[in-house]
């Protein structure tokens, strides 16, 4: 019997059809301004709907006890500024790691392990419109990682950046990992 190509044995992977502001909606990991710990801000009704990225947030510091409250209607996209901050806060994202002389960030470990499984696939399917669930409410270019950019997607950088991303694991957040509300 023949073995498998390797091409068959390849990971594939499914693009959920998560965006950017899915996981701004989450619980955001940054550094605390005072102490320069682990800090998580996330909606304060925890109730909130996962799409409600505009709801009021509170940012804690288990370290030194730091609390803020944010309560605007408007953000301050900050996703291209080096090195990243959060958009509430203004805050430097804890989840964050140079790759040469740019960075690669996450705003919390859902969104990192996302990244981390679609670098590492050798075979990726995209959202596509009007497709069935898990696709309902994308379109090819709206979803996170549509937009991720290319040398972070391209297959000659796989290995540097999988080796970024252990080396941004490697900080240690809260238990819930930033994702669950409080």
């Amino acid at each position: 019997m023949r073995p498998k190509s390797s091409k068959a044995n390849r990971e594939r992977f499914a693009d959920p059809g998560d965006t950017i502001y899915d996981f701004m909606a989450q619980g955001i990991l940054v550094e605390c301004p005072q102490c320069g710990g682990c800090a998580v801000h996330r909606p304060m009704a925890a109730d909130a709907p996962r799409r409600e990225w505009l709801a009021p947030r509170r940012l804690v510091c288990p370290e030194c006890a730091l609390v803020r409250e944010w309560r605007e209607r408007g953000l301050s996209m900050r996703w291209y500024e080096t090195p990243a901050r959060d958009d509430y806060f203004g805050e430097l994202l804890w989840l964050r790691g140079k790759f040469g002389a740019k960075e690669i960030w996450a705003y919390n470990w859902a969104h990192l392990d996302l990244i981390e499984r679609y670098v590492a696939a050798t075979h990726r399917i995209w959202a596509r419109a009007g497709r069935a669930p898990p696709y309902p409410r994308t379109f090819d270019c709206r979803t996170f990682l549509s937009r991720l950019p290319k040398w972070i997607v391209s297959a000659k950088n796989r290995d540097q950046v999988l080796a970024t991303i252990a080396r941004i694991r490697e900080r240690r957040g809260p238990p819930d990992g930033g994702n669950a509300n409080a």
